[in-house]
């Protein structure tokens, strides 16, 4: 939440190494999956996001995990977010070529995200929308909001892009700390921006406040933003008196 990236995945990782330790290869995976995926969200690092799942699968005899521990379906989003788009699909077939046939009825709603999150990375956002449109309903509602808003913002929709992007803020949800904290600094980052490109100095001054609050201490290689939100949020402050 507060920018501090390398502190997170640096714990994911040092708990990775003891689950590696202690023979539990396939919790070992998830939580180098979920440290890509943070530094991945909060940085857009996706040099770096490349490079950590070329580090995990070569530290990782993945064929030696039990299919079901296998995060190929998560792998393979990471991938397709930072533009390795074939190396991305052929993680998500395999994904769905190892899923037992039994489950495959229950686990459609994940290829059918699947989808999406390729047409997404092939510049097709709309095309992403509908297919998020078709899966049943997210017991995550703020993620979903999210994830709608950031597609209609890749679109050039901004006051749909702002209304999801603003219900995603205040929607309740007990477990919202594991999606705010790649996704809130940087949704105020980018409502600043959006209202400021509207003319609206009022709200776009509201959050870039609000995350330059967020991310006083974050990390060295994202103060760049920080400063740059200080400074418009420094320059409406003198336009408007």
């Amino acid at each position: 939440v507060h920018g501090r990236v390398a502190r997170a995945t640096g714990t994911m990782e040092g708990l990775a190494e003891g689950a590696l330790g202690a023979g539990m290869d396939g919790m070992a995976l998830q939580l180098l999956v979920n440290s890509a995926r943070w530094r991945l969200d909060v940085s857009g690092d996706s040099a770096r996001a490349v490079a950590d799942v070329d580090a995990m699968l070569a530290r990782v005899d993945v064929e030696a995990v039990p299919i079901l521990d296998r995060p190929w379906l998560e792998i393979g989003q990471i991938l397709l977010e930072a533009g390795d788009i074939d190396r991305g699909r052929e993680a998500i077939e395999r994904w769905w070529d190892e899923t037992p046939d039994l489950l495959k009825p229950a686990y459609e709603k994940y290829r059918a995200e699947g989808r999406g999150m390729l047409a997404r990375a092939e510049g097709r956002p709309l095309e992403s929308l509908e297919e998020l449109r078709s899966l049943p309903p997210w017991p995550c509602v703020p993620c979903r909001l999210w994830v709608e808003g950031s597609l209609l913002d890749e679109a050039g929709r901004a006051d749909s892009a702002i209304a999801r992007y603003e219900q995603y803020l205040v929607e309740p949800w007990n477990y919202r700390i594991w999606f705010d904290g790649a996704a809130l600094a940087p949704t105020h980052e980018r409502l600043g921006q959006l209202y400021d490109e509207l003319g609206d100095a009022e709200n776009a001054a509201l959050h870039y406040a609000r995350f330059v609050e967020l991310w006083e201490e974050a990390d060295p290689e994202l103060q760049p933003r920080v400063r740059a939100a200080q400074a418009r949020l420094e320059a409406i402050v003198r336009e408007r008196g």
